[in-house]
């Protein structure tokens, strides 16, 4: 079964439980939020969905007195008559036997002249009037379809049905109960980058703010700048004992520059890929578009195929149309 979420008037879904239970256990679901069943109308608070109330037991049945039955009197049974003999002389104690009318037959059944040609007479009469008891159901009443827009009836144009206009069917979470992308184009970036190398690392630290937003548990952020700082370190600490040692520490120097070097690019790498797991999670459940990246991509062009993405969600959250 699936579950819709409402949140400040806004409905998201639909879920199935374990995905609930799920963004319960991340706190993404908050205490005023709300849930219903698909086949239900009405929303309950998320406390009581996850915590139903243990049922009532039924209660005792009162004991009916009854009184007893009174006894019921039986008249003796009545001795048994002599049967006259026919053979005897008729006398007041002895009548003429006459000997008992045969039964008469009982008339054969008329058939049913309402029945069809062929069928079995239908010995209770007519077919039942229109309407009356055992009759077909008037429409639209219990029994019928169902009226235009009521229960029951398909669901009209709009929220589930087919998209309008051919295009994208635009999810109700782009209604501004999330954040929106950065919006500049991936070439824009990249052009700006070619002039300011500093605008790229400012850049894609606003894409790790925004996937942030979108998943508080990300540590992503975390990850990327943690490797960032060991990279960077770990060369001006290898630098600096290199000066200090002298020749002949120079190899240990070195080495300790190289470890925090690979260290700090595999961290960043995990990071850039746990970016991209929230990505894809938030934009294949909250905001459902089928979002898929390529881990190829990812690994190449990460900042700039992000930003490509980004575009096309902002474009997408403004008109209700994800271009290709």
């Amino acid at each position: 079964m699936k579950y819709f979420l409402q949140r400040e008037g806004r409905s998201f879904g639909p879920y199935s439980f374990d995905d609930l239970k799920r963004y319960q256990s991340e706190g993404r679901i908050g205490p005023e939020d709300t849930i219903r069943a698909e086949d239900s109308e009405q929303w309950v608070a998320q406390t009581e969905f996850f915590n139903p109330p243990a049922p009532t037991p039924p209660a005792a049945p009162v004991p009916v007195f009854m009184p007893p039955a009174a006894p019921v009197f039986m008249p003796p049974p009545a001795a048994p008559s002599q049967a006259p003999n026919p053979f005897a002389s008729p006398t007041d104690a002895n009548p003429v036997w006459n000997p008992p009318t045969p039964p008469q037959q009982q008339p054969p059944m008329q058939s049913n002249p309402f029945a069809a040609p062929g069928a079995a007479a239908n010995p209770f009469g007519a077919p039942p009037a229109q309407g009356g008891f055992g009759g077909p159901p008037a429409s639209p009443g219990f029994g019928g379809p169902p009226a235009q827009g009521g229960f029951g009836a398909p669901p009209a144009q709009g929220f589930g049905g087919p998209p309008a206009g051919g295009g994208f069917a635009p999810n109700p979470a782009a209604s501004g109960a999330w954040p929106s992308p950065p919006e500049m184009q991936w070439w824009l970036v990249l052009l700006i980058g070619v002039f300011c190398g500093f605008f790229v690392l400012y850049w894609f630290y606003t894409q790790l703010v925004f996937v942030k937003k979108i998943d508080p548990q990300s540590k992503a952020m975390k990850m990327i700048l943690g490797g960032w700082g060991l990279l960077f370190g770990g060369v001006i600490t290898a630098a600096l004992l290199g000066a200090i040692l002298g020749d002949s520490m120079a190899i240990i120097a070195g080495l300790l520059g190289m470890v925090c070097y690979l260290g700090g690019i595999i961290l960043a790498i995990l990071g850039i890929f746990n970016m991209r797991t929230s990505i894809e999670r938030h934009y294949n459940t909250v905001e459902n578009i089928g979002l898929k990246l390529s881990p190829v991509m990812t690994f190449f062009f990460n900042i700039y195929y992000f930003q490509y993405h980004f575009s096309r969600i902002a474009e997408w959250k403004k008109t209700g149309r994800l271009a290709a």
